[in-house]
């Protein structure tokens, strides 16, 4: 499945390449750093037993945020272009169990986890015109690492530490559809699927710019975002499943060139 989605990537470059789909015009440029404000619902299990569940909202993320960053780039000419986006979350948080088996009530658990989704592909929009339906074609990597201690109240009073991590390659392939809004503002649809290393990842975007200058060269974006995945990762004889959901506004400012 890997071979998959360095097969999208080969073709995204290929109709980049592609002198006729570069024939006209000349290359447009956006950089956007953003703020993605997602709530975040998981579920983590070892070996089929549950052992973390976590359905926080943003306020709720704010103190176990230990680093954050992400950032959108983009570069079209004529029907053809590329894009890259790159998010990166590392949180810490604490939680005692009242009950769940087969841990008992009163069992502390500390995890720490470190989140990657990066993504490259091209896009090709039916149209020549600054808004219009793109195909979307390419590759997306979800590295993912947990690390779960459990101190065990008495009579067994114990520390158990499990670690799970793993870099997951999918295809995706999708498509964004974007249309004016008067003359400022315009709006945007993009919806896409994974297919590989992940059982399964479905992303959906909704989404708003606003242009704030005459040249068109600063805009801000505005919008909700929702990305869903199941991991599995295999260490010896720990078995650790994550079923993940984000959702959330996103909030950006886009420098385009």
């Amino acid at each position: 499945m890997k071979r998959s989605g360095i097969a999208c990537a080969c073709l995204a470059a290929v109709v980049l390449s592609n002198p006729a789909s570069q024939a006209a015009g000349k290359w447009s440029w956006d950089v956007t750093p953003y703020i993605w404000a997602s709530g975040v619902k998981a579920d983590v299990s070892v070996n089929d037993e549950p052992a973390f569940g976590a359905d926080a909202t943003f306020p709720d993320l704010i103190d176990k945020v230990d680093i954050a960053g992400m950032l959108h780039f983009e570069g079209r000419r004529g029907k053809a272009g590329f894009f890259t986006d790159a998010i990166f979350i590392s949180l810490t948080d604490e939680d005692t169990l009242s009950s769940n088996p087969p841990l008992p009530g009163g069992t502390e658990v500390h995890a720490d986890s470190d989140l990657g989704l990066y993504e490259a592909g091209g896009f090709y929009r039916l149209q020549d015109a600054k808004t219009g339906l793109d195909i979307l074609l390419g590759v997306r990597l979800t590295d993912l690492t947990n690390t779960l201690t459990f101190d065990v109240p008495a009579p067994i009073s114990a520390r158990v530490e499990e670690e799970g991590s793993g870099t997951y390659t999918d295809a995706i392939i999708g498509a964004r559809y974007s249309a004016p809004m008067g003359k400022r503002w315009t709006f945007a649809l993009r919806a896409d699927a994974g297919f590989g290393d992940t059982k399964s990842a479905w992303n959906g975007v909704a989404s708003f710019g606003f242009t704030c200058d005459a040249k068109e060269r600063y805009r801000l974006r505005m919008g909700y975002r929702y990305f869903k995945t199941e991991l599995e990762s295999h260490h010896g004889n720990v078995d650790v499943e994550n079923d993940m959901t984000l959702l959330g506004p996103y909030l950006g400012f886009g420098f385009v060139f």
